[in-house]
């Protein structure tokens, strides 16, 4: 039934979509750990 296919690829997405999105979050946070670090050190050093 092509129906019940549908629901299953929709149900795939979103772990996939869920997947990403905790990798992407991971990577924003070190990222932003990153240019903090980088900040902090620009101003001690001047």
């Amino acid at each position: 039934f092509p129906g019940e296919s549908e629901e299953e690829d929709e149900e795939g997405r979103a772990d996939l979509y869920q997947e990403e999105e905790g990798r992407y979050e991971g990577l924003r946070t070190s990222l932003l750990e990153e240019k903090h670090g980088l900040l902090t050190t620009i101003l001690f050093e001047t």
